[in-house]
């Protein structure tokens, strides 16, 4: 049997077939989805009535290392009370978050006036477990965030 050389026309329709092909198997292969990095807000449980609960937000390397048990201590959002300073304004006080300090799992939350970084008392100790832990997708762009400064 003769085999008819193949056009222009019949080359070009088989790049097309194949390059579909090559497509489908791209994308057969991709389409296994990594999970999404995730960053996480957490609040502790009221502790005792003199302190809120005091909330810190944590970026997705700092979330990551949380879960893994390596230590990490940051600077939470901070807050104001309902008591004031001698001069009448408002007193902020600043909440400092410690995690697997002691053993894998652990928080401590101190807090203290911003004027006196000496002056910290234990608003909350315990578990992560204890914690309300709020997780959310990662922006596209997580890796350009500054990253809050450790304690």
């Amino acid at each position: 049997m003769i085999q008819k050389t193949p056009t222009l026309s019949d080359l070009q329709e088989s790049i097309e077939k194949l390059t579909s092909e090559v497509r489908k198997l791209r994308l057969a292969l991709n389409y296994k989805k990594r999970p999404k990095p995730k960053q996480a807000t957490i609040t502790n449980p009221e502790w005792c009535y003199e302190y809120p609960s005091m909330t810190v937000d944590l970026t997705v390397e700092q979330w990551r290392d949380v879960r893994s048990g390596k230590k990490l201590s940051i600077e939470g959002r901070g807050y104001t009370l309902e008591e004031f300073n001698e001069d009448g304004s408002d007193l902020y006080k600043q909440d400092y978050w410690f995690f697997n300090d002691e053993y894998e799992g652990d928080v401590r939350v101190e807090i203290g006036i911003v004027t006196d970084r000496h002056l910290k008392e234990i608003a909350f100790r315990g578990s992560l477990s204890d914690c309300e832990i709020i997780e959310t997708d990662a922006p596209p762009n997580h890796k350009k965030k500054n990253r809050k400064k450790p304690v």
